[in-house]
């Protein structure tokens, strides 16, 4: 990935990067720090919470009409 790629990645409460933080190809993206996360976007889904607020519309769709995390 590293070869074609760059990668960025955007602050979370309790990490400290990972062990590639200070490779040449990721770019650390200096943006609010928000408690949201993927596992607590499929979690809400998967209870019947309404996420659309959290999501792009077009990623809400998507996961509406593949049915993902429902189940």
């Amino acid at each position: 990935i590293f070869a074609g790629y760059e990668i960025y990645t955007y602050p979370r409460t309790g990490s400290d990067g990972g062990r590639f933080k200070e490779h040449p190809k990721v770019k650390n993206i200096n943006a609010p720090v928000m408690e949201l996360s993927s596992s607590f976007i499929r979690h809400a889904i998967k209870t019947k919470k309404d996420v659309r607020f959290m999501i792009p519309e077009s990623v809400f769709n998507y996961i509406d009409e593949m049915n993902f995390y429902r189940k």
